[in-house]
């Protein structure tokens, strides 16, 4: 049976797993960075070990096939990963992924202009308007069934509650099943942004698109 509940710790590795596998555009992100576990420590683990409360799952019987993950206050959260996530992703990154899968390490070690990008996003004050964000994955079996739609309305009506009156996304023009979905939903994108973490990767002009939603 498929039910949308909140996250709890037990979770955990599944919530990763499912960032792994949907982790490129939507797509298996194995192709290109091999190490599943630092991939969900950056991307997901902020959000289930420091804002559980506004974590939620999708579920098949007791199979997690995908999530909805993020947080009330941006600036509060990019303030907080670097004390709360960076030693772990730094321990994960030289203690393991140099020596299981090198590539991975090179790749991350070779990113740069994170800050310029991060810029470009926040500019125009973002975040007064719309200071929550949000990131969703769904395993491809499991999507246009709905679940996304009601992972998405389960998340804002949890910001409503917190008062938040806006809420922003970012995903990618390559991201070709995303784009007609938050249109769907009433997000409207904001900006278009060069492409940043898999710039090298993917095919050229791919922009990433930042969606925004008033609530």
């Amino acid at each position: 049976m498929l039910h949308i509940r909140p996250y709890t710790p037990a979770e955990r590795d599944d919530v990763f797993s499912v960032c792994h596998k949907t982790g490129y555009f939507g797509e298996d992100a194995s192709i290109h960075f091999k190490d599943t576990v630092l991939f969900g420590t950056i991307f997901v683990s902020y959000y289930i070990d420091n804002e559980p409360e506004n974590a939620f799952v999708a579920v098949d019987d007791d199979r997690t096939i995908g999530y909805i993950v993020g947080t009330a206050d941006t600036l509060f959260q990019k303030e907080s990963f670097d004390r709360a996530v960076m030693p772990n992703i730094l321990k994960r990154l030289f203690t393991s992924t140099v020596f299981r899968h090198p590539k991975d390490a090179l790749f991350l070690l070779g990113l740069r202009g994170y800050d310029h990008f991060e810029e470009a996003l926040y500019a125009e004050n973002l975040l007064d308007d719309y200071p929550a964000h949000l990131h969703i994955n769904l395993l491809s079996g499991y999507q246009r069934r709905g679940l996304g739609e009601r992972l998405i309305r389960t998340f804002e009506d949890h910001m409503k509650q917190k008062r938040v009156p806006g809420i922003h996304l970012i995903t990618s023009t390559l991201n070709t099943k995303a784009v007609p979905f938050y249109d769907k939903l009433g997000y409207r994108v904001v900006r278009e942004l060069p492409n940043f973490l898999w710039d090298k990767k993917s095919p050229p002009g791919t922009k990433s698109l930042v969606y925004a939603k008033t609530l």
